[in-house]
């Protein structure tokens, strides 16, 4: 397990220096237009990516770990079951895609100008679909170095490769993009290890797991995106600047910590297939102590030096906004044990667990967001609303981790 972690651990960190370095050779290669429209591009189909994928990506791993714990011989349909249900998701997105372009350009980029970038978004859904289905598997089967070698190809590799490929074209970047996603990904998957025996049963399976978990990541995007916007529109574009950073700081640590995730579904469904629920307990009660000890260490850090950390990271004329940081940067705690233990939960439950609590959180930073805007104008309404709804998740997501170790004579 440690090594499965460390090496999890490695793999994500190859993967945001990737996603960094590739946006310094963007920014050195194109103007500021063209650096605006692949970043665009990566916010939009990040957007748009979950309707396509259908969370198969942790229904196949969570499925297959099952099945092969507990010895039904199912595990080869669900492979097969995965493809088809991302078959008809990318399939369906893609065509709305391309059938109404240049309305997606508007929306998504502010010009139907923007169309000739939409059109490249298919074979870019085709490729997360494939890497879903590829990735997950490899984790359900506990395959986990051969699961982050797909990682590091696919999200740190690829990337910059188009990047240094395709030196003058957005476009051309994505369609790369897609095809080395869908070429690689393509070349994980288990041909020798496919069967269609009761496909249509796994593939209904997969899609009552997966699909009620769509509305959920939807709206953690959208409670990250909100208080930007609204402090945009309450306090102006300078503090809602600040906002941005400090919410991508908070996702920044969220995937920090996202190897534990990837590693303890699996590890999750074996041992509550086992019946050793108490095991379980145990680990996550550690990993608990872990980060918890460590997210506290990091927001001590920007506690005290938020203004040196915006002075040198920024510039000095962003250092008025280390007040608006420090109040932001303590919601990291509560996101990363979310982070860190929604994949116990997703273990554990069939139902979707993890989209209730963020459908919750969502609900309570809206109304509270609301409620604060008359007796506290400006940005301290938003970001307090913001923050509450994180704690409140966090909260829900602890409860719920915890009681996963509660034996269950049903599993």
């Amino acid at each position: 397990m440690k090594r499965d972690y460390l090496t999890t651990f490695l793999a994500e960190a190859l993967v945001i220096a990737s996603y960094l370095l590739t946006f310094r050779v963007i920014a050195q290669r194109f103007n500021q237009d063209g650096f605006g429209e692949y970043a665009l591009s990566r916010r939009a189909i990040s957007l748009v990516a979950p309707i396509a994928v259908l969370a198969l990506d942790v229904a196949i791993a969570r499925c297959v770990a099952y099945a092969i714990e507990t010895g039904k011989g199912i595990d080869r349909s669900y492979v097969t079951a995965g493809l088809a249900l991302g078959a008809i998701g990318a399939l369906v997105v893609s065509v709305l895609l391309l059938a109404f372009a240049p309305l997606a350009a508007g929306v998504l980029f502010g010009s139907a100008g923007y169309a000739p970038l939409v059109q490249s978004f298919p074979l870019i859904l085709a490729g997360l679909v494939l890497h879903g289905i590829s990735y997950g598997n490899l984790r359900g089967r506990f395959a986990v170095q051969r699961a982050n070698v797909l990682l590091i190809l696919n999200q740190a590799v690829v990337p910059l490769a188009a990047v240094i490929f395709s030196p003058h074209s957005v476009a051309r970047i994505l369609l790369l993009m897609g095809l080395g996603w869908v070429a690689i990904s393509a070349a994980f998957l288990p041909y020798n290890r496919l069967g269609v025996a009761g496909i249509v049963e796994r593939a209904t399976e997969l899609a009552r797991y997966g699909i009620p978990r769509v509305p959920g990541e939807l709206l953690q995007l959208a409670l990250f995106a909100l208080p930007g916007i609204l402090v945009a529109h309450t306090a102006g574009i300078a503090a809602a600047g600040i906002v941005a950073f400090g919410v991508a700081t908070i996702r920044m640590a969220g995937s920090a910590l996202t190897p534990i995730s990837f590693v303890l579904l699996p590890h999750a469904s074996r041992l509550l297939a086992r019946g050793e629920a108490g095991e379980l307990r145990r680990h996550v009660v550690t990993i608990s102590r872990i980060t918890v000890v460590v997210l506290l260490g990091g927001i001590l850090m920007v506690e005290v030096f938020a203004e040196p950390i915006l002075r040198v990271y920024l510039g000095p004329q962003f250092v008025t906004g280390a007040p608006i940081l420090r109040l932001i940067t303590t919601a990291v705690l509560p996101w990363g044990l979310y982070v860190t233990l929604k994949s116990v939960i997703d273990a554990r439950h069939f139902e979707a667990i993890n989209a209730r609590n963020t459908v919750v959180a969502f609900v309570v930073f809206v109304g509270l967001a609301f409620a604060l805007s008359l007796p506290v104008p400006g940005v301290i309404g938003p970001l307090l609303a913001f923050c509450v709804s994180l704690y409140l998740l966090g909260a829900l997501t602890v409860v719920q981790a915890y009681r996963a170790g509660v034996p269950d004579p049903a599993l």
